[in-house]
């Protein structure tokens, strides 16, 4: 196993659970394979900071499937933070073509299937998969990582096995937390809406002078979504001034149309009363 340049395992486990950890000189990820590839770990090295929430709760996922619900309480209860894929559903769970769609869908709760596919000095290249249970659908994810720079990128395919033309939601569900996330923080996006309940302002600053990209300061937080619409060009970044470190997020806006960002995000999800911001 090298120990300079970029590297990766899949060696290791945490609580049984199947781990695969991509780093290089500038961040150390890790994925967890058997619960639904998510990342667990989003590390910047030069300043030892991990982007990511975490709750209280280790993860606790011991049954090679988690039936999808309507309710969300299976979701939550295996919830420890970190950065989900949703699909093919996301939000309250929905029938679809007589199938139950459960919330946030059902990779969350599968086991991905993995492979390294390339395994270089340079760069690093593993591929998960997966397929739904309730739906005849193939998920297929490549992620990288090169030498010398601080970017993690994404392929992904989604496949129709079935004969039936299906539509489904898809989405990341990314939860940035402390010790990054402060009140500090600012969330900038390319010109577009944000709907806030009924409402759609303009972004940031709407005709009260409420500027929306600023994160409500952890006393006065509350559970409150906005939904960013009609992106101009498909990025959002989350930045913290005073410690000169930010997170952006690059996709196609033709195929990821909405951002979602909650102000504060304190509540049922983020456990313990810890702050979170999730989104896209």
């Amino acid at each position: 196993m090298r120990h300079f340049g970029v590297r990766v395992t899949d060696r290791y486990r945490l609580d049984d659970l199947r781990t695969v950890i991509l780093e290089n000189e500038l961040l150390r990820i890790t994925f967890l394979a058997d619960q639904g590839s998510d990342i667990i770990e989003f590390l910047y090295k030069p300043k030892d900071i991990d982007f990511l929430w975490r709750s209280p709760l280790a993860s606790r996922r011991r049954r090679p499937f988690v039936p999808a619900s309507p309710i969300h309480r299976p979701f939550l209860d295996h919830y420890a933070g970190g950065w989900q894929e949703l699909f093919p559903h996301a939000g309250p769970g929905t029938t679809y073509l007589k199938a139950d769609l459960g919330f946030h869908g059902e990779v969350w709760g599968l086991p991905w299937k993995h492979e390294i596919v390339k395994d270089q000095a340079e760069e690093v290249v593993v591929r998960f998969r997966v397929r739904t249970v309730r739906m005849p659908f193939y998920l297929e994810k490549s992620v990288s990582l090169r030498t010398q720079e601080s970017t993690l990128r994404f392929h992904e395919v989604v496949v129709n096995e079935g004969k039936t033309p299906l539509q489904f939601m898809w989405g990341h569900h990314p939860a940035f937390g402390p010790p990054f996330l402060d009140g500090h923080c600012v969330l900038d996006a390319p010109a577009c809406r944000v709907q806030i309940g009924e409402e759609l302002l303009p972004w940031p600053v709407d005709s009260k002078g409420r500027d929306h990209s600023r994160l409500v300061p952890e006393e006065s937080a509350g559970e409150v979504m906005k939904y960013l619409h009609d992106l101009r060009e498909g990025w959002v970044a989350l930045t913290n001034p005073n410690k000169l470190l930010g997170i952006g997020l690059v996709f196609d806006p033709r195929v990821f149309t909405i951002g979602r960002e909650p102000s504060g995000a304190r509540g049922r999800r983020a456990v313990g009363n810890r702050d979170a911001c999730r989104g896209v």
